[in-house]
């Protein structure tokens, strides 16, 4: 079977001796260098050494997502496939993900490990075709990193990796610094502007009355913003001059990393509390719990922003109330109504100044 190593016991383990620690610029960055197989789905690797691992150091989403790679069916998989696998030799495993929340956050931030030490021993950095459109994303921070190796985007499925490296995960207070580093010249001050996230481009999670929001808005002189029209460069200009940014929860509110200090920031998001009004809390606050969705309140804490959360009660979940309420993702994912009068009462009373 895999094992599944707890970063307290590592030490005493076999995939011990494969990590790898250098320390560059004031920072300690960590690596698994060794032969493993990572599947395109998650870019977990597994150690065909000693068939170790660590969610610990290499996860990065729930981790009972990963219970599929300890059970004995996917461990024999590995014994009885690897030979017959597509392999490479001296590569860097990144990783990547069709949401752009997790492509930003969690798998390009591997790129920043990618160092003048370990460049000069790898020939190819791996991606995954499963977000191919990213590709300009992708080449822009590479080039920024100064990075000019062979890049792979591996279609799905299972792969050989031989000495071989993946980086151990940073922390997300170290990823948003990195970020702030490198593109630091895209954050100068130019012209701030009040910033309202709509989501024309996406399938749900969409505010059923936003227009009579829009109009509102309007004429509170926000620029109404689809960042889908955004290139990356320009996201980043567009959220650290933002003088307040208002917007449904969404993967684009992972530009809050570039905001500056102390930034206003609405969230709106689903009421699973069966209140009978919309409802508003600060994030510093708000206990998550199973009632929403955390990322942008921990980049808020990190950076220091005013981060408040929106409630609304008008959602499909709060009419059936049944055990979709139990469920974050699909509560998440449903559209809303938002009541127009109460969030204006709410943003005239904190921000009419702003």
């Amino acid at each position: 079977m895999i094992k599944n190593i707890e970063i307290e016991n590592i030490e005493n383990l076999n995939l011990y001796k494969d990590l790898k620690n250098i320390f560059i610029d004031k920072f300690s960055f960590n690596y698994l260098n060794t032969d493993f197989i990572i599947d395109t789905k998650f870019f977990f690797p597994i150690s065909i050494k000693s068939y170790e691992t660590s969610t610990g150091l290499f996860s990065n989403y729930s981790r009972f997502k990963y219970e599929i790679f300890f059970n004995k069916k996917y461990y024999n998989f590995i014994r009885e496939n690897t030979n017959q696998m597509i392999s490479f030799n001296k590569a860097f495993v990144v990783g990547s993900s069709n949401n752009y929340y997790h492509l930003l956050i969690d798998w390009l931030p591997r790129l920043f490990a990618l160092n003048k030490h370990i460049i000069k021993k790898i020939d190819k950095v791996i991606f995954s075709s499963e977000y191919l459109q990213s590709n300009n994303l992708v080449q822009f921070i590479l080039n920024e990193l100064k990075i000019d190796k062979e890049i792979i985007f591996l279609e799905k499925g299972s792969y050989l990796f031989k000495n071989s490296f993946i980086p151990v995960n940073l922390s997300l207070e170290e990823k948003i610094f990195f970020y702030r580093r490198t593109f630091s010249n895209y954050m100068k001050f130019q012209k701030e502007e009040k910033i309202y996230i709509v989501r024309k481009d996406s399938k749900n999670r969409k505010i059923i009355n936003e227009n009579q929001l829009i109009q509102f808005l309007e004429k509170q002189n926000f620029k109404i913003v689809e960042l889908s029209k955004y290139n990356f460069k320009d996201q980043i200009s567009l959220f650290s001059n933002a003088k307040i940014i208002i917007s449904m929860h969404g993967a684009g509110l992972a530009n809050l990393i570039f905001c500056k200090k102390n930034t206003p920031v609405i969230e709106i998001a689903h009421d699973i509390n069966d209140n009978n009004e919309d409802w508003y809390c600060g994030s510093d606050k708000f206990k998550f719990a199973n009632l929403a969705r955390d990322h942008f309140a921990q980049i808020a804490k990190i950076i220091k922003l005013n981060h408040f959360l929106y409630f609304c009660v008008d959602n499909i979940i709060n009419k059936n109330n049944d055990n979709d309420k139990l469920n974050l993702k699909k509560l998440t994912n449903t559209d809303l109504s938002i009541d127009v009068a109460k969030f204006s009462k709410f943003y005239t009373n904190n921000f009419r100044n702003i």
